[in-house]
């Protein structure tokens, strides 16, 4: 009985250190058709800016799409009040994909069509540079080469729910009044 406990003991020990070491909860690494990328918050881009140098990152926020300020941050309140720094400089490749909430894709040919995001919470993807610091040098980084951009839909207000999930067509619907 006594081994058997020791046994029991030695397996949860070596469970524990696998499940909690280090490198599982440092881990926001995504592959995707062979595209390793970081799915991360702002907040994590903005305190730990050394450790997603060069990788290229999923990051969700405001954007800010307007003469000089083409940024992404952290909130709305934060992109009205022009604190930058809690935000990113955003430089886009020549070609990127948009995907719009009740429109389907896009490719577009030219920034200025990416103006119908402006002043929408979104999730973007690029890869990141502490060392560019945007415009005027006062950003604290700069997501560049912007391949993929999608506008978040708001699932709630409050307590209502916006939209919901439509098992039977497997869509993603606008709740009506009864719940759906």
């Amino acid at each position: 009985m006594l081994k058997f406990l020791i046994k029991i003991f030695l397996f949860v020990i070596l469970l524990s250190h696998f499940c909690f070491s280090q490198n599982l909860l440092d881990s926001n690494l995504v592959v995707v058709e062979n595209l390793k990328f970081n799915q991360i918050s702002i907040l994590q881009l903005l305190s730990n800016p050394e450790k997603y140098h060069n990788q290229i990152v999923t990051v969700s926020g405001f954007l800010h799409n307007k003469l000089e300020d083409s940024a992404l941050y952290f909130s709305k309140d934060h992109a009205d009040f022009g604190i930058i720094e809690n935000s990113i400089w955003l430089e886009y490749s020549d070609s990127l994909t948009v995907h719009y909430s009740n429109q389907g894709d896009l490719t577009l040919d030219s920034q200025s069509d990416i103006k119908r995001l402006d002043c929408r919470y979104v999730e973007l993807r690029g890869r990141f540079n502490k060392n560019e610091l945007g415009h005027f040098d006062v950003f604290p980084g700069t997501i560049e080469n912007i391949t993929e951009i999608s506008e978040l839909l708001k699932w709630y207000d409050g307590d209502t729910e916006l939209f919901g999930y439509d098992k039977a067509t497997g869509k993603i619907v606008p709740m009506n009044r009864e719940g759906n």
